[in-house]
This record gives structure tokens, C-alpha cells and sequence, in this order.
């Protein structure tokens, strides 16, 4: 689905969805339009390729997807690969693929292709139509709106995360259940796929920052280097959680050792007790005539002397402090988030 908005000299916005309107838009001197499509098609990509002379590479890539964040320079246009966090997710912490967002900037017009609806273009639609005169302003302009639309969710993502790990941190000593741990490493997962989309996606507005394109104005540079430190922000955010994860992970794997320990303690005891009842039960049940259990008074001394052994020497191990349980091992994080490390508000 294809939609184009322009601003009318008027003031207000003229939206269509015909492709035929693109070609009388681009005529008019200075006009300034935006073009969305979403989900393309084969048919809509040719006929907007014709109409803004883009280079067939750019529109496979558009059709075929799987593209790394980037920035090329083309005849006339750049064209740039965003990554954007999913609208819709199964699990808030949780990211399986991320959403590529294709955007083509020339001197009149910015043109923005996903297969899927985007909350960042949704919010770009808003912005735009609550003030129609940035559509007046340079494509760049519109590209920084984009961007920051992009950025931001990174940072309520990683909020959600961060709130994740420290409640799987206090699990971690209270809970030795299985899934705990999987639950880490999906988290992890997550995580190194988005250190994959954020490591590329900070060199492209690090690159658009510098002022080396001619298509951008010399201000748009300054917008793009502020989205340019929320993502480096992010970055950070990432490796500090992949950080907190694997400590995390170890201190499962520890606590579930201390566990194993503590069990494997309480049955040595249990052992240790029974050892010499066995052995004075297995004495006196030896089948020689001359044992004295025709004795009514030697009987009840040997009975009591069995119930006395596991008294006294319960009372020797709690002595040696060997009943007590091990100190629990807790992973505990104060919420102490520098200035680098909130999102942008």
C-alpha cells in the first residue's frame, strides 16, 4: 500500500494514494512531498523507481529485505537501511527479528518503504500531520523525525530488559527451577541480535553526522549526531546487560551448586548417623548362642545406647556448625543508572 502526503501552499496536508499523482507532485517547482509504502509490491517499487530515478540495487533490496543498517550515496538520492524495534511483541523482552525500515532521501521528497506497519513511520505520520510545515523543510529534516523515532523504543526495550534481569537476578537464589535459565538466554539472545542491528545502524548516523553528503543541509548534521549519541547510549546499555546476564548465568550455575551441595551435605549426615546403628544393630543380630540377648536388661541398655548415638552426634555437628546451611549466595543490583544511561525523554 502506497501513500503520498505533500503540503498545499495553503498550509494544509493533500494525502493520496495514486500513483499517478507522483509524477504532476515532483513537477511543481517546490514542492515537498513524503512517500510511504508499505508492504511493496513488485509493480508499486518499478513505478516509484521510475518516477524518482532510483537505481535498481536500491529496489531490490527493498523487495528482498535482510539488509544491514546502511548509508549509500546514489545519483541524486541516499539511500539509507534503518533498523527499528517491532511494533507488535510476543514477549516484551524478547526480539526474534528486528524491522527494517528503507528510506530514500532526495533533494524534494523522502520516500520510506517496510513490509510491515512501523511505530516509528506511524509517529512520523502524526508529528507530520499535527505540523504540516515540516513537510516544508528539507527531506533531511524529515529523516532526523524518523530516526528519533527509531531510537527511542531502543531505550524503553532495554528499560524492560534491565527490569527483567533484576527479577531473574532475584530468582536466581530463591528458585532453582529450569526455566530461570532459559529464560537468560533468550534475554541473551535478544540482546546479541541487538548489538548485531545497533552496531551498524550507530556508523550510519555517524557517517550522515559529518556533513559529507551535499543532500543534507549543514543542520541536519547537528540532529543526526544527537541521534548518533542516543544510539552509542544504547550500545552501551546493550554490553551492559550482556554483562548482567552472564553474571547472572554463573550465579545460577552457583547457586545450583550450593544446592547440590546442601543436599549432598544433609544425606552424609543422614549416613554418618545411621553408620554405627548399623553396624551395632548388624553386631547383635549375628546368629552365636553365647550373645547375651536373653538378658531383659542388656536389651534395654542396647536400646537406649541406639538412641542415644544419633542424639549425641547430632549435637556434635550442630557444635561444629556443620547443620547450618551455607551463607545464600545473592546477586543483588541497586538501581544506581548514570546519566549515560537513561533513554532520551
Amino acid at each position: 500500500m502506497i501513500s503520498a502526503v505533500r503540503c498545499r501552499p495553503d498550509g494544509s496536508l493533500e494525502e493520496t494514494q495514486a500513483l499517478a499523482f507522483l509524477g504532476p507532485w515532483l513537477g511543481e517547482p517546490e514542492g515537498r512531498l513524503w512517500v510511504d509504502i508499505c508492504g511493496p509490491a513488485l509493480e508499486e517499487m518499478e513505478e516509484v523507481g521510475r518516477c524518482f530515478s532510483f537505481h535498481p540495487l536500491t529496489i531490490e533490496d527493498c523487495l528482498h529485505g535482510g539488509q544491514r543498517p546502511k548509508v549509500e550515496d546514489y545519483d541524486g538520492y541516499l539511500f539509507v537501511v534503518l533498523h527499528a524495534i517491532p511494533q507488535r511483541l510476543e514477549d516484551p523482552c524478547v526480539i526474534d527479528e528486528l524491522e527494517e525500515i528503507y528510506v530514500f532521501v532526495t533533494p524534494r521528497a523522502l520516500v520510506t518503504v517496510h513490509k510491515r506497519e512501523s511505530e516509528s513511520v506511524a509517529k512520523l505520520k502524526d508529528r507530520i500531520r499535527k505540523d504540516p510545515s515540516r513537510l516544508t523543510q528539507p527531506p533531511g529534516f524529515l529523516l532526523h523525525l524518523l530516526a528519533d523515532s527509531v531510537a527511542d523504543p531502543f531505550f524503553m526495550f532495554l528499560d524492560r530488559v534491565e527490569d527483567e534481569i533484576d527479577d531473574l537476578e532475584a530468582r536466581v537464589v530463591s528458585s532453582g527451577s529450569p526455566e530461570i535459565l532459559e529464560r537468560l538466554f533468550a534475554v541473551k539472545r535478544s540482546l546479541i541480535h541487538l548489538r548485531k542491528s545497533l552496531a551498524p545502524l550507530r556508523e550510519v548516523f555517524n557517517a550522515l553526522s559529518r556533513r559529507d553528503y551535499p543532500l543534507l543541509d549543514h543542520k541536519v548534521a547537528l540532529y543526526m549526531r544527537d541521534v548518533y549519541d542516543h544510539l552509542v547510549r544504547a550500545s552501551e546499555i546493550v554490553d551492559a546487560c550482556r554483562d548482567l546476564i552472564a553474571t547472572t548465568i554463573e550465579a545460577y550455575l552457583m547457586a545450583t551448586s550450593n544446592r547440590l551441595n546442601d543436599i549432598m551435605r544433609q544425606l552424609t549426615i543422614i549416613a554418618t548417623i545411621f553408620l554405627p546403628l548399623g553396624a551395632i544393630t548388624g553386631f547383635f543380630g549375628m546368629n552365636f548362642a553365647h550373645l547375651p540377648w536373653n538378658s531383659p536388661l542388656f536389651f534395654v541398655l542396647t536400646t537406649l545406647f541406639i538412641l542415644a548415638v544419633p542424639v549425641v552426634m547430632l549435637r556434635y555437628f550442630r557444635r561444629w556448625g556443620w547443620l547450618e546451611r551455607e551463607p545464600s549466595f545473592v546477586v543483588t543490583r541497586e538501581e544506581n543508572k548514570g546519566p549515560g544511561q537513561q533513554g532520551p525523554r
